[in-house]
Formats: C-alpha cells, structure tokens, sequence
C-alpha cells in the first residue's frame, strides 16, 4: 500500500518539519485504524446511519487562516434529542473529515469551537472515559513511551478537583462521572510512604502506553460557546484529562460572543459566533475543497461515495 504524498507532507509539517516525528505518526496514522476499528471502518456516507449523522452533526474548518496561520473548526450538534445521537458515528464523521484535512490545507493549529446550542446533559453523559481516551489515542495524545508507572504517578499529580467540585460531581449521580472520580480517587496519592508501597506492587516489565499522535493535530484552543449551566462542570473534568499545557487553552463562553472575539478575529467567524465571514448554513453546503481554504463536507468527498 502506497501514501497519499499529500498525507506525507502534511504530518511532516504538522511534527514541526521532523522526518523521525513524521515517521511516528505515520506508523500511528495507520495502526489506530486496527485499534479503534469503529472510527475508520463503513465510512460509506449512503448508510442509513451516516446518513443521519450528516443531518445532525456539522463539523468543518473557516475558508481563511487567521492571522497567526491557525485554522477555525466549528462543531455542532443539531438536533437537541440526545437518543439520535451516536458518539461513535460522531467521531467517525470527525476522522472523516480529517482524512480529508489531511490531504487538502495545511495551518499552524485550530482554534476548536464547540457550539453547545443544543447540548443537554442527556448528550453528555454519553461522552465516557474510555471514548475520551481513545479520541486522545487517534488525534492528539501526549508523549509516548510512558510506563505504568509513570502514568499512574502522573494522574496522582494531575488531578486539580477539590472538594465542593468533587460533591458537584457526586450529586450528579452520572456513571460516567462516577468512574473517572473512581479512577481518580486511587490514584490520587499524596502520602509518599503510600506512593512507595504502591510503586513496590507495579511489575518491573510493565508494558510501555502508547498516547498516539495519529493526526498530530495540534490544539491551539478549545472553545465551548452557548454553554449551558453545567458546562464548567464538565469542562473541568475534561482539564483534569488533558495535560496541563492544553487544559490551559479551554475556555467556556455565554451566549455574548464578546469573550470569544478577545481570542479570535472576527475576520475568521461566522456571522453566527459574532464574525464576517459567512453564515454557517453557506458554509457547511460548500461543495468543493479550495487550495487554500476550507474543507468540503465529507459527503462531497469522493472517498466517501458508494461504489
């Protein structure tokens, strides 16, 4: 099997202008497609399932680059119903969009806003630890190589929920909340005779944990606007996932767009988010890719058509 050279250049810009980085994703480009098979198979948007994603889900990039050659991603989810949607499908739109990405325009980072318009809580406790994890694995983990035990000294280190926020959380009642405090909960140590006792029960031939960089995206921020009251809540729960340095770039916004424009020109935002550059309903029909610009929906691509 032949690289796209397009692919090649793009992940090679993308792990900074580095020929052994590039190699590293590379390789994961292809071995997430064997490890997370639900995001990358039956891609064929003539579904009956795709085919209702395209009608809830709208995930594009802004035609122009901003001025420091970062690009505007928007993420909406139409429908407010939250049984229609499927997270799987969700991502899958998304890596479906990123292959295209891939191949057709290039930028220094996006700026990711999330339109939560329509986002209940009944659509976020959909959201688990494990799908967390593994969109970090396919689009922008960490470092790699990192053992048991570094990873389990690292949560310890990580978690920043104090207690009125943990109480928020309980109170909640949702399961998959329940098990990311769980999970925290072990591994929170701040004792160092406990931490020493516990490093004694690891295996000293532990196996090493890959966080890939498949897409090598590179988050510049992250931004939740319309946000609902609950919004701070699970934001803080994905900071404490995210290492320091990206929870640093998530921001929640109201329904004013003022605190919005303080981060991104308005010469890159639709006239929905407070912008000038198009309306999202234009934006989201454009029918073809543009060398410089914004990336076609994935149902205009030919490597989603039925064959």
């Amino acid at each position: 099997m032949s690289a796209d050279p397009r692919l090649l250049c793009t992940l090679w810009f993308r792990r900074k202008c580095s020929i052994e980085r590039a190699k590293e994703s590379i390789d994961t480009y292809y071995s997430v497609r064997g490890l997370v098979p639900e995001f990358f198979e039956n891609r064929n948007l003539s579904s009956p399932d795709l085919k209702q994603a395209v009608k809830n889900i709208q995930f594009f990039t802004m035609p122009r680059l901003s001025l420091n050659y970062t690009r505007v991603c928007i993420v909406r989810y139409i429908s407010s119903d939250a049984s229609l949607l499927d997270l799987n499908l969700f991502f899958k739109m998304m890596f479906m969009v990123g292959d295209i990405r891939l191949r057709e325009c290039m930028c220094l980072g996006e700026d990711i806003i999330v339109d939560m318009s329509n986002i209940t809580f009944s659509h976020v406790t959909k959201l688990t630890p494990v799908l967390v994890k593994k969109i970090q694995m396919c689009g922008m983990g960490g470092r790699a190589g990192k053992s048991d035990e570094e990873l389990l000294r690292g949560t310890a280190e990580t978690w920043t929920l104090n207690a009125k926020e943990t109480r928020k959380f309980e109170v909640m009642g949702m399961e998959f909340l329940k098990s990311i405090l769980a999970v925290t909960r072990r591994n929170r140590i701040r004792n160092e005779d406990v931490w020493q006792e516990l490093r004694g029960k690891i295996p000293k031939k532990s196996k090493k944990v890959m966080e890939w960089k498949g897409y090598s995206a590179r988050m510049k921020s992250l931004h939740f606007i319309n946000a609902p009251s609950f919004a701070d809540t699970v934001v803080t729960l994905l900071k404490s996932i995210f290492s320091a340095k990206l929870a640093n770039r998530i921001f929640v916004h109201n329904k004013r767009y003022d605190t919005l424009l303080e981060h991104i020109s308005p010469e890159v935002l639709p006239t929905e988010f407070g912008g000038k550059a198009g309306s999202i309903s234009d934006l989201w029909a454009l029918p073809k890719p543009r060398p410089t610009g914004g990336v076609r929906r994935p149902d205009n691509n030919a490597d989603y058509k039925a064959t």
